[in-house]
């Protein structure tokens, strides 16, 4: 019973650090895009960077999850 929850607090932990320095690139770009292409509506740019986090965030968590079963950290 400990051993599942050390491997999810690992797993967790992994996708959390994997998670913020992506994410920091990724709306770093969508900013620096806007600026650039003179986008000035906040609610456009909010809502591109949520879309784009978002389904980043889905196929980092569904890589990550895929490496630990196949580890057997099931």
């Amino acid at each position: 019973m400990k051993r599942v929850k050390y491997a999810s607090l690992k797993e967790s932990l992994l996708d959390t650090l994997v998670g913020m320095p992506l994410s920091w690139f990724i709306s770093y770009l969508i900013l620096f895009g806007s600026l650039k292409m003179n986008i000035e509506s906040l609610v456009l740019i909010s809502s591109l960077q949520t879309i784009v986090l978002t389904i980043v965030a889905i196929i980092r968590k569904l890589i990550i999850r895929e490496k630990f079963k196949a580890m057997g950290c099931d």
